[in-house]
C-alpha cells in the first residue's frame, strides 16, 4: 500500500516560494541520481521547481543511507533557496515572493528590521556563510504513540545532539560553528 502525502497550506507556501524565486539548483553527487514517480534528478546540477524540490527533499527510500541522505537533500534545497533569495535579481520578484511567503512563518523582527535587512542585501550583496551540521543516530523500530503502531525511527546519538547545541550556542554568541570541535 502506498500513501500519498497531503500538501498542507504550509507546504504549498514553500512550493510557491521556490517557484517565485524561479526554482532552486541542487548538485547531485555521482551515484545519487534517482528517478521516482514524482521526480527525477541526474548527476550534476539540477534546477528544480517547488514541487520537485519538495519531492527531492522528502525522498529517502531510493537511497541506501535513507534518512541521512534525505537530510543532506533537505540541506541542499535550503542552500538553493538562500542562493536564489540573495541574488540581486530577486528584487524583481519581490511581490510574488512576499505573496508566497504570507503566513508561512512568524518572526520577532519588526517591519523596520526586515526592511533594513532587505536594503542591506540589495546595497551590499554580501556573501552569507551558511553553517550545516547533521545530528546522527541509529535506526530502530519503536512504538509510535501517534500511529498506535511500531514505526521506523532514528534514535539520536546524544554526543551529536550536544555538538549541535554547542554549535548553535557558538553562532548565537557571534562565533563560527566551525570553531566547535
Amino acid at each position: 500500500m502506498q500513501l500519498n502525502p497531503v500538501k498542507s497550506t504550509h507546504e504549498g507556501n514553500w512550493l510557491h516560494f521556490i517557484d517565485a524565486l524561479g526554482g532552486v539548483d541542487v548538485y547531485v553527487e555521482p551515484g545519487y541520481a534517482v528517478s521516482t514517480s514524482t521526480f527525477s534528478v541526474h548527476e550534476g546540477t539540477n534546477h528544480l521547481d517547488g514541487e520537485h524540490a519538495l519531492a527531492y527533499a522528502r525522498e529517502r527510500y531510493s537511497y541506501t543511507e535513507g534518512d541521512r541522505q534525505r537530510t543532506k537533500n533537505q540541506q541542499q534545497v535550503l542552500m538553493g533557496i538562500v542562493n536564489e533569495a540573495t541574488k540581486p535579481s530577486v528584487i524583481t520578484k519581490y511581490a510574488s515572493i512576499m505573496d508566497a511567503m504570507a503566513n508561512t512563518f512568524s518572526t520577532t523582527m519588526s517591519n523596520e528590521e526586515i526592511s533594513d535587512l532587505i536594503k542591506y542585501q540589495i546595497n551590499n550583496n554580501p556573501k552569507w556563510k551558511m553553517e550545516q551540521y547533521m545530528v546522527d543516530g541509529t535506526g530502530d523500530t519503536l512504538m509510535c504513540a501517534e500511529l498506535g503502531d511500531a514505526a521506523s525511527v532514528m534514535v539520536p546519538d546524544q554526543s551529536t545532539v550536544k555538538m549541535a547545541k554547542d554549535k548553535i550556542n557558538a553562532v548565537l554568541a557571534g562565533k563560527s560553528a566551525d570553531d566547535v570541535k
